[in-house]
């Protein structure tokens, strides 16, 4: 898979909930992929503390990503989900 195919593409919780789009991923020296970072959609970005809820970003750790095909699928939904995402 390269880059651009995962970039915007919706990123959706283990129980259905839009999270949001990736926006961009991070890597670390050794060249390994460790999160993807998201736009988040606005009740998720409330849900994580943000004021206002627009343009707000978090970090995902891809040890929850659980498969991507037409959007990225997580293995968490609910608090746990939310306690593995750092808002940024």
């Amino acid at each position: 898979m390269r880059v651009k195919d995962i970039l915007k593409e919706r990123v959706i919780a283990l129980d259905g909930e839009f999270i949001g789009e990736v926006e961009d991923l991070e890597i670390d020296d050794e060249w390994r992929v460790r999160w993807l970072i998201v736009s988040l959609e606005r009740s998720v970005a409330k849900k994580l503390g943000s004021r206002f809820g627009f343009r707000a970003k978090a970090r995902v750790p891809v040890e929850i990503v659980k498969g991507v095909k037409n959007y990225v699928t997580l293995s968490l939904e609910g608090e746990a989900l939310y306690s593995k995402i750092e808002k940024l």
